[in-house]
């Protein structure tokens, strides 16, 4: 049976990492698609989400979670089931306007409260990829350390 890790270690760099990744692979798609105009709006899209990548260890460690929840993947998923809508709406969606780009209409409550659930979603989609590609990369990280003969400081601090 398979246990769930004793102890979320997270190494803000390889975090950054893991949302530095998708924005490149988002830029040259728009890039390629749209010519430069999609620069901004992939910037708008992925700024909020590289300093919540940054401080994700902050955010887990602030949401008020059950004590059963061992697992870091249901800790790291729910953070970015919060953080997401949060950063979309209260950053991106701002620049998106000020650069002029078109954003999330927002008609009745039957709207928003469909469009926050398909933030949420998004979201928890987000957190779940967000933590494959953190614990894969991670682990590379840790075996070349100790391959090395090095413990890394993350381990020992």
């Amino acid at each position: 049976m398979y246990k769930a890790p004793p102890k979320f270690i997270y190494v803000r760099w390889i975090g950054l990492l893991c949302t530095l990744v998708p924005m490149i692979a988002f830029l040259v798609v728009t890039v390629l698609s749209s010519g430069y105009h999609g620069v901004p709006f992939t910037l708008a899209s992925f700024l909020p989400l590289l300093a919540l990548s940054y401080y994700l260890d902050r955010i887990v460690g602030a949401l008020p979670l059950p004590e059963r929840l061992r697992h870091p993947y249901l800790s790291v998923a729910l953070a970015w089931l919060l953080a997401y809508p949060l950063a979309r709406l209260l950053v991106t969606e701002p620049m998106l306007i000020a650069l002029g780009y078109p954003t999330l209409a927002f008609n009745g409550v039957a709207g928003v409260l469909l469009i926050l659930l398909g933030l949420a979603f998004l979201g928890f989609a987000y957190g779940t990829f967000f933590y494959t590609a953190y614990i894969t990369i991670f682990r590379i990280y840790l075996k070349r350390k100790l391959k090395k003969g090095e413990v890394p400081k993350e381990l020992t601090g």
